[in-house]
């Protein structure tokens, strides 16, 4: 994919698909309504479809998406192959609960709901994946956005269990189950992918590459130093691990109420999305060739 707004929407949609999908995936195996969890899983299924649709109008010409349909080897197949199968999984999930399948039933379609919809935005980031081209010839480029998915779906389920404490039929050990549950995700989710930016940066500057052009440093100080550090790691990784600190704290505070939070919740959810997205749109410029005439 070479148009760059295409890949920063799809990469912003999948990221905030896959928590949708992870959110569902926990939602329906800590016990949180049928209701709530089947508008996650409508969520999930609109914002995969956006993406799919900016991936597939930055072709311009239906004979070229035809065309990579044809080639299963490449890594633009498996991005539509992997969006596909994750819009089936939700499809079939939202079936299964319209007709009232048993728990055995839709746990399962839940589960691996959330398997692939983290797995179609890993496929999204690695679509630029290109083993012969410096700065896209490593698999490490997908590890940020499995990082990104989970923080994502972290945030999506506290907003959830934000939701899910105001009713009033709820009893109140259930409610502790989910805050708890919820609080102890976000608190370590957002640092997720620092790790795999870490693993990243190490495999660019001291692991083989097809030729000795810059990557890394062009990310640490060069012409891409700014949409890195200020998207991927301040919105990304930074500001979300400030605000799960601050909604800890703020919980504790009040003894352990954890009503008022949709919002800081949301707040989170949105930046996991725009690190991801950020951090595909450096990867992007960063295999784009710089032409000099001089």
């Amino acid at each position: 994919m070479t148009n760059a707004l295409s890949l920063f929407t799809l990469l912003f949609c999948a990221t905030l698909g896959a928590g949708a999908a992870l959110a569902l995936a926990l939602g329906e195996c800590m016990g949180v309504r049928a209701r709530a969890v089947k508008r996650t899983a409508l969520a999930a299924l609109f914002l995969f479809i956006l993406g799919g649709s900016a991936a597939a109008f930055s072709f311009g010409r239906p004979e070229l998406i035809f065309g990579v349909l044809r080639n299963p080897g490449t890594g633009l197949f498996r991005e539509f192959a992997s969006l596909g199968g994750a819009l089936v999984l939700l499809l079939l999930y939202l079936v299964l609960t319209g007709r009232g399948a048993l728990e055995r039933t839709t746990k399962p379609a839940a589960a691996l709901s959330g398997i692939a919809g983290t797995l179609a935005a890993v496929f999204a980031a690695l679509s630029l994946y290109m083993p012969w081209r410096a700065g896209w010839h490593t698999l490490a480029m997908g590890l940020p956005a499995l990082g990104w998915s989970i923080s994502a779906g972290a945030a999506i389920f506290l907003l959830i269990a934000d939701l899910e404490a105001r009713r009033e039929d709820f009893e109140e050990e259930g409610k502790n189950t989910l805050r708890e549950g919820a609080l102890r995700m976000i608190t370590f989710a957002p640092l997720l992918p620092a790790f795999g930016l870490l693993i990243f940066l190490a495999r660019l500057g001291w692991g083989e590459a097809p030729s000795d052009a810059p990557t890394a440093g062009r990310f640490l100080t060069g012409d891409l130093a700014l949409p890195f550090w200020m998207g991927a790691l301040l919105s990304g990784i930074i500001c979300p691990a400030l605000i799960a600190r601050a909604i800890r704290r703020s919980v504790q505070s009040k003894a352990g109420k954890v009503r008022g939070i949709a919002a800081p919740a949301l707040l989170l959810t949105v930046l996991a999305a725009l690190g991801s997205a950020a951090f595909s749109w450096s990867v992007l410029k960063l295999g784009v060739p710089e032409w000099r005439f001089f």
